[in-house]
């Protein structure tokens, strides 16, 4: 980052390659997944908490195994990825999902977990996805390593404040017109899926994240 907060023009770039999500949706229920198979993902790993679990109430969603069933059925592999260093709670919403996860306590932004992932199931980074809803943690820990991003809302009933984001770096994507009204719930909010851009963005957005899938 640069010095007193401000980017310089030439770490647009990066801005865009670590902070940019490819994907940005309301809830993981919205994300089309058959976009993500049409592109080669094979694993899509999910963040747990206020992902998929709203941690004010720690109870499944009815919806949510149905979904991972779902996507095991259109020949994704599953697998969380969680910060929570509780490991006993990840295992058990993973048994009840059904699905793989990482050691607990991942350490988001750090990429040791994707990279463990990878290994396990002996892929490259342009066949994962990440699923998550902090722009810094998931976003910015599996964007840099050429995963494909995918943003949402927190689940259940928040705040407006429902992004996880340094104040500084939402400070910055907003003055580069990269923000995409990521801060507030409020009609007008930018979605897109995979292979889209937020309206009105700068085509070099598309050109850096197309580079990304090469």
């Amino acid at each position: 980052m640069a010095q007193d907060g401000m980017y310089k023009d030439w770490e647009i770039e990066k801005l865009i390659k670590w902070y940019v999500p490819d994907v940005y949706q309301p809830s993981i229920y919205r994300i089309d997944f058959e976009k993500l198979r049409e592109r080669g993902i094979e694993l899509i790993t999910f963040d747990l908490d206020d992902t998929i679990v709203p941690t004010a109430t720690n109870h499944m969603p009815a919806p949510a195994p149905s979904l991972m069933s779902d996507l095991k059925k259109l020949g994704f592999k599953v697998m969380l990825i969680s910060n929570s260093e509780n490991e006993k709670k990840v295992k058990r919403f993973a048994e009840k999902l059904n699905v793989e996860y990482s050691i607990a306590g991942a350490m988001k932004p750090s990429g040791k977990s994707f990279e463990e992932a990878k290994k396990r199931y002996s892929l490259e980074e342009k066949q994962i996805a990440h699923v998550g809803n902090s722009i810094m943690n998931d976003v910015g820990g599996a964007n840099p390593l050429g995963i494909t991003t995918c943003l949402i809302r927190y689940v259940g009933n928040v705040g407006h404040n429902v992004i996880k984001v340094d104040k500084e770096l939402k400070a910055e994507l907003k003055k580069r017109e990269l923000w995409q009204k990521h801060h507030i719930g409020q009609k007008g909010d930018q979605y897109y899926q995979l292979g889209e851009t937020q309206k009105g963005s700068s085509p070099r957005v598309a050109e850096i994240k197309e580079q990304k899938r090469v």
